[in-house]
């Protein structure tokens, strides 16, 4: 598994909101609901469509700089 990453602010500069799971890898983004990780988005002002399900956890992915050898070879699983 890749380094665990501290929280990244929202551009607003504030913390995420405490009901949002901790994303600390690419595991966390990977159990997030789509309204989750469409709340992730709009806080870090990355655009998205909100009927793709891989595409937006990689977004996430991508925005949180989750760039290790492990991170970048994570299989994202569809939304449940």
């Amino acid at each position: 598994m890749g380094d665990p990453i501290n929280i990244v602010p929202f551009l607003s500069g504030t913390q995420p909101d405490d009901d949002l799971p901790e994303i600390r890898s690419v595991k966390d983004i990977d159990g997030l609901t789509r309204d989750q990780c469409a709340r992730y988005l709009d806080g870090y002002g990355i655009r998205f469509n909100f009927n793709e399900s891989i595409q937006m956890k990689e977004r996430l992915c991508d925005a949180l700089g989750l760039i290790s050898v492990y991170d970048l070879s994570h299989h994202f699983s569809e939304f449940n």
